[in-house]
């Protein structure tokens, strides 16, 4: 045997150990294991089938494979001996198999782990090359702009721009806003000065003629804005007053034909 290679070691014992159906009943019922220990003593591989069948019943996979669950060629001695008629090679098959499952998750796992840190960092290698290309591009446009004189250019258009914005907010800006903020300024003043002197009520005369001086504006405003609608209006009255008097023309004219007839 000791020239033969071990899956062939666990065949030889396997088939000289492995129980036939006439020797195990198809008929078991499982009971309680009594400690006899029988199984270790008929187990080829030197393990400890009753540990193993505790650890395999209550999923402790760790505690499996420090106790070499992985030697276990399955051969059915120790199920053979079992007087409780516990199937321990079914508890043995059924961990290796969970076993073997989640130590395929975990590599799994683990290369995910290393495609998505390699990813991140191609990514952020080929961020940091491209902010160098264009950093690197930026300032090759910056020389070529100082040796052809294009910065004088970008300044004019800058002041251009600018000088556009205050001439924008000049006109925008009514003509009585200076008025309106002189008359607001000096109101504040007075209510300040009233409220030094002790006045409980201060004086608001001045916000008072701002407010009347504001509707006599809009008054006017309004006035002059129906002033330049009424031509319009005019020309619609006589352009009305004219097809009605068409309309009656032609009404005349249908009676009197009628009464010819």
């Amino acid at each position: 045997l000791h020239l033969c290679d071990r899956r062939q070691r666990q065949m030889c014992i396997r088939d000289s150990l492995a129980p036939t159906r006439r020797e195990i009943s198809p008929h078991q019922h499982e009971m309680e294991c009594i400690r006899c220990s029988q199984c270790a003593e008929a187990c080829p591989a030197s393990l400890l089938p009753q540990q193993l069948q505790w650890h395999a019943k209550a999923e402790e996979y760790d505690k499996l494979e420090e106790l070499n669950l992985k030697d276990c060629i399955e051969c059915g001695a120790c199920a053979f001996v079992c007087p409780s008629e516990i199937p321990l090679v079914q508890y043995y098959r059924q961990a290796k198999a969970e076993i073997r499952t989640r130590t395929q998750e975990a590599e799994a796992a683990e290369r995910a782990k290393l495609r998505f840190e390699e990813k991140k960092a191609r990514m952020e290698r080929e961020k940091a090359e491209r902010e160098n290309r264009f950093k690197k591009a930026a300032d090759q446009r910056r020389k070529d702009m100082k040796s052809s004189g294009g910065d004088d250019a970008i300044a004019a258009a800058i002041a251009r721009v600018k000088a556009q914005k205050t001439e924008t907010t000049e006109k925008a800006e009514p003509a009585v806003k200076p008025a309106v903020a002189a008359a607001i300024a000096k109101a504040k003043a007075k209510q300040a000065a009233a409220a030094k002197a002790g006045s409980s009520e201060p004086d608001n005369s001045e916000m008072a003629k701002l407010r009347e001086e504001r509707k006599r504006l809009a008054r006017e405003r309004k006035a002059q804005k129906e002033q330049g609608e009424t031509p319009d209006n005019n020309a619609d009255d006589k352009k009305s007053a004219v097809t009605a008097a068409i309309a009656r023309a032609k009404a005349k004219k249908a009676q009197q034909e009628d009464s010819t007839e």
